[in-house]
């Protein structure tokens, strides 16, 4: 079977109660199609990881770790992340397709932002991000 790259956000008070909400939400949304329907749901587990900085965007970071794992050892860093590539290839290393994704939190403006965007603001909920390979 195939691969399918994926980011998803998840709400929860900690990282496994956003999982489990964005792996059913994923399920409810694309179907229970045996463990293959290419979303978060076909991944098990998840790795937290902290960013490494908060001067770059995660959506920045999560196209990097996507790129690297995806080209393994012939992925190029671009120039201005050079000072992240160690950062970004371990976190590379980490997913697997019917394996972890990694996890890492939004907190702050962007995660009031993020919030906003997805009709819960003034939630109390924590703010996840989940990037990795699904199987489809």
């Amino acid at each position: 079977m195939g691969a399918q790259e994926f980011s998803t956000i998840g709400f929860g008070g900690c990282a496994n109660s956003a999982y489990n909400s964005a792996c059913y939400d994923a399920n409810e949304e694309c179907g229970h199609q045996e463990g293959y329907n290419g979303t978060i749901s076909t991944t098990f587990g998840y790795k937290v990881v902290t960013l490494p900085s908060k001067m770059v965007e995660p959506k920045v970071f999560t196209n990097l770790i996507l790129d690297a794992e995806g080209a393994g050892d012939e992925w190029k860093c671009p120039a201005q992340y050079r000072k992240f590539e160690s950062w970004i290839r371990r976190t590379a290393r980490i997913i697997e397709k019917r394996g972890p994704c990694v996890c890492f939190q939004l907190t702050g403006a962007r995660a009031t932002k993020v919030k906003a965007q997805y009709g819960r603001k003034g939630s109390h909920d924590k703010v996840f991000v989940y990037v990795g390979v699904a199987a489809c």
